[in-house]
């Protein structure tokens, strides 16, 4: 990936990133991840990666497209979130792939969860109140 800075809020730093045109991806995964551009999100002062988002720029063919293919388009979006001084937890996962594998079977991953409300409970909760509150 090529990045690039973008800008800074607070510890927050903004880094957008696209595919690097010398690179040739030695698997699937990689061919995926390369054919991917968006924008992430760093706190520098925690060195922790606070958000990303990107989609694929391109159609990814696998085996020439007779293994499968992943569509244009698809995206992603993930973001965490401090829950208590150096602690993160996932707040945000988006998903929306669209792909065919093996000639006729047509797969959609689509994924959304969000997560909110965290807080801090006492230390000598006991499972059983654990579970009372849940």
């Amino acid at each position: 990936m090529v990045f690039e800075y973008g800008e800074q809020r607070g510890d927050l730093v903004e880094l957008k990133f696209e595919p690097n045109p010398h690179f040739r991806p030695p698997s699937h995964e990689a061919a995926a991840v390369h054919a991917m551009e968006g924008v992430l999100w760093v706190n520098g002062k925690q060195k922790r990666l606070t958000e990303i988002s990107g989609h694929l720029t391109h159609p990814v063919k696998f085996g020439g497209g007779l293994l499968g293919h992943l569509d244009a388009g698809g995206h992603f979006y993930v973001k965490q979130e401090e829950v208590q001084p150096g602690y993160w937890e996932l707040a945000v996962l988006d998903v929306d792939m669209k792909d065919k594998a093996l000639f006729f079977k047509t797969i959609g991953v689509q994924e959304e969860t969000k997560r909110t409300m965290f807080r801090k409970l006492r230390d000598d909760l006991t499972a059983a109140q654990g579970a009372d509150l849940l």
